[in-house]
């Protein structure tokens, strides 16, 4: 299992003011609790979520698109995004509480990567 790349889109464009180390940290959290399978090197899924005022999942993730793969493999894909995304929560430790407007409602979209060919 290797880790995979991460993309993410906010409910509101970051002011100029933000502090863009907390979305690396929000990054950084969910990608330590989330493994990519190799076996799905070309698959990305975007997965949505809203986040409630204590960084905690509210409702449930889910699937916004799916790319590359089967559909086998875009499900898979997405069933070990939402785990990660549940698993790490709640996220209120990484992200500004006095920024709530913005990260209210995320879109985190997991790329994974394509490993060489040895």
């Amino acid at each position: 299992m290797i880790r995979a790349l991460f993309l993410m889109t906010l409910a509101l464009p970051l002011p100029a003011k933000a502090d863009p180390d907390w979305t690396q940290a929000f990054r950084a959290k969910v990608q330590a609790c989330w493994l990519a399978d190799p076996a799905l090197a070309h698959v990305k899924v975007v997965a949505g979520f809203d986040l409630d005022t204590t960084g905690r999942v509210e409702g449930d993730v889910s699937l916004v698109r799916a790319d590359g793969g089967t559909l086998a493999d875009q499900a898979r894909a997405f069933a070990a995004a939402r785990r990660a995304v549940v698993r790490c929560q709640p996220y209120l430790a990484v992200l500004p509480d006095d920024q709530y407007a913005l990260w209210h409602k995320v879109e985190l979209t997991f790329v994974f990567p394509v490993t060489p060919s040895s």
